[in-house]
């Protein structure tokens, strides 16, 4: 059975092709930003491995990203946009294989996490009555907001990717009616 995908519009009033453009740019921005933000922190975090594959997954998807912007803006060939929609795809799926991988962490570490900020409270000689409660307190809204955020994030980065499929599918059924019948 072959998956179809009747999207003809991004985001209700948004043409396909201005669509996967904004998308592009959009994602182009945030992922840079990203790659530069691990970078600058890269020294700081606990977590130093998963930040460092973060890194490498978020440079290597810029690179797609730009070459989405050039098939996108100036080649938009059916062949080069179904390579681009195959990419953002891939990075969808390892998008949302390391969001399961930050929750299951941030579950199965809490101790770890609740005594590293007890320490900073401690030693940032804050007068907090009981430093663990208040890191217990903390962790569970960090927790609540982390896995929120993570989830809207995924949905988005998957409507994103059925757009970009979409069009991509779009521009190929073009191509084929436009070829002459031999």
């Amino acid at each position: 059975m072959k998956y179809e995908n009747n999207t003809t519009r991004c985001c209700c009033c948004i043409s396909l092709e201005r669509g996967v453009k904004y998308i592009t740019i959009l994602t182009l921005f945030t992922t840079a930003y990203a790659v530069f933000k691990s970078i600058s922190s890269l020294q700081s975090y606990d977590y130093r491995d998963i930040v460092l594959v973060y890194l490498v997954i978020n440079s290597l998807f810029l690179l797609a990203l730009i070459f989405g912007l050039f098939v996108c803006c100036c080649a938009k060939t059916a062949y080069l946009l179904r390579a681009y929609s195959t990419l953002y795809n891939i990075f969808t799926v390892v998008e949302v294989l390391y969001t399961i991988v930050v929750i299951i962490i941030l579950i199965l570490d809490k101790e770890n996490i609740i005594e590293s900020c007890r320490i900073g409270i401690i030693s940032s000689n804050h007068s907090y009555i009981d430093p663990i409660s208040t890191c217990n307190s903390l962790y569970n809204q960090v927790q609540i907001i982390t896995i929120v955020a993570y989830a809207l994030s995924t949905l988005i980065v998957i409507h994103f990717a059925m757009v970009i499929s979409a069009y991509a599918a779009r521009c190929r059924d073009n191509e084929k009616r436009l070829q002459p019948v031999t």
